[in-house]
């Protein structure tokens, strides 16, 4: 059965107004960085991330890690702020400091990584 977060952790990702919630300890893929939003580097950024996380679900269904995890890839997220204060209301794009991530299974770690990361940077220079 297809494990769906929007469905099972709707505590987490689907509420609605104002709310303290307590967040448990979860995993991410996370790329740090500063600057406009509308470049190239941030657009490559969001594909690399989507392209790992993609990878691993392929590992995960296909029984790769252990017994066969199907899930919905999770949504992207970002923590996002400015390097200085707004003036007038308006912020320097260029500025903004971002950490962009998309959560991942509990049981991914640092070595599953390591591996995807490799497996999927060969695939890209094949291409190119």
């Amino acid at each position: 059965m297809k494990y769906e977060w929007r469905k099972r952790e709707k505590s987490l990702y689907m509420t609605t107004g104002i709310q303290m919630l307590k967040i448990p300890k979860m995993k991410f893929i996370t790329i740090a960085g500063e600057g406009n939003p509308n470049t190239a580097q941030f657009t490559h950024q969001i594909e690399a991330l989507y392209g790992l996380s993609y990878a691993i679900r392929m590992k995960y269904k296909t029984g790769y890690y252990e017994d066969p995890f199907i899930y919905t890839v999770y949504p992207l997220e970002g923590v996002w702020t400015s390097k200085e204060k707004p003036i007038d209301g308006v912020v320097d794009k260029e500025g903004l400091v971002y950490q962009i991530m998309i959560r991942q299974p509990d049981t991914f770690n640092a070595e599953r990584f390591d591996e995807i990361v490799e497996e999927t940077y060969a695939k890209k220079i094949i291409r190119l």
